[in-house]
């Protein structure tokens, strides 16, 4: 009985751990994608100069 508390509270630290860690990957691929774009916008600016 115990033993089966103690198993479902570590699997749901768990699943919120890999939750809030996949949070975090989305959030820096958005920026990352943002920075890319960015770049991209920058060389294509100095490509349409010369």
């Amino acid at each position: 009985e115990n033993i089966d508390i103690q198993k479902s509270n570590s699997l749901k630290k768990k699943v919120a751990e890999e939750k809030r860690q996949r949070d975090h990957i989305l959030q820096l691929n958005q920026i990352l994608a943002k920075q890319v774009m960015e770049k991209s916008k920058m060389v294509a600016g100095m490509r349409a100069k010369d």
